[in-house]
């Protein structure tokens, strides 16, 4: 039998599963990869983008589900990409139908904290750095999850 971790999107086999498109803004090169391997361990699709500015072209051509919006980067912070990525989906120019998740991260505990990212239209934030757990249960109040593990009980 699974046993169930701190949450409802972890089992003993390790971190929740999901169908989901992803855009990393992050222009961290680290950063951005360490995130990238753990959303594809948890079979999620993934696209980078490096600044704000490439953050809210990419938004505006593709439906993402989630954005891991990295609140300072150079050329457009991540609180200015999110508010055209917002006016773009009030006018019908983002890359989908329905309202993108954006997800904020700063390694700044105290921006967070503050409740700023809500303002701006971000949906919730993670403090960096992160963990896989911590990572996966931001995504499980967002997304929904694909894979269930099969548990047989006598």
């Amino acid at each position: 039998m699974n046993e169930t971790y701190g949450n409802n999107h972890e089992t003993a086999e390790g971190p929740a599963e999901y169908d989901a498109f992803i855009l990393v803004a992050e222009d961290n090169p680290v950063n951005s990869e360490v995130a990238q391997f753990m959303l594809e361990i948890m079979g999620c699709r993934v696209d980078l983008a490096q600044n704000g500015v490439e953050a809210v072209e990419k938004a505006a051509k593709a439906p993402y589900d989630l954005i891991l919006m990295d609140c300072h980067m150079p050329e457009m912070d991540g609180f200015e990409a999110t508010r055209l990525i917002r006016k773009m989906e009030e006018n019908g120019y983002a890359g989908g139908q329905r309202r993108m998740t954006i997800i904020a991260l700063s390694g700044d505990a105290q921006i967070l904290e503050s409740g700023v990212y809500l303002t701006v239209g971000m949906d919730d934030c993670l403090v960096k750095p992160y963990t896989i757990e911590e990572l996966s249960t931001v995504l499980g109040k967002w997304l929904s999850r694909v894979k269930k593990s099969l548990h047989l009980t006598e």
